[in-house]
């Protein structure tokens, strides 16, 4: 069973890239829910995601506001900086700063 979220975790991904798909499997075999936003179904939130990422590489992860990076990131965050994440996220709502995801 998924972990209820006040906030959100995010990832800008595209369809068929690997690292992608090891991210949002990484984050589903923490059993919790995120938003996966594809650049090839929304194209429009691409300059949204470097925006707020400062990257054009895919996968870019958000814990609410937090911008964890890529699927190197993501793995190498220690214990505890992902026990805060996932605090973050659970406890609190997706405040104004954070990346949306666009509506389906």
């Amino acid at each position: 069973m998924s972990a209820q979220l006040k906030g959100q975790i995010l990832i800008y991904s595209i369809v068929g890239c690997p690292f992608c798909l090891k991210a949002k499997a990484r984050i589903a075999e923490l059993n919790l829910p995120y938003t996966d936003v594809s650049l090839e179904i929304y194209p429009q939130c691409r300059a949204e995601a470097v925006e707020h990422s400062g990257k054009k590489t895919v996968p870019q992860i958000f814990f609410n506001e937090v911008h964890i990076g890529g699927w190197e990131e993501l793995i190498n965050l220690t214990d505890e900086v992902l026990a805060e994440l996932i605090e973050k996220v659970t406890n609190n709502p997706l405040p104004d700063d954070a990346p949306v995801a666009p509506d389906p």
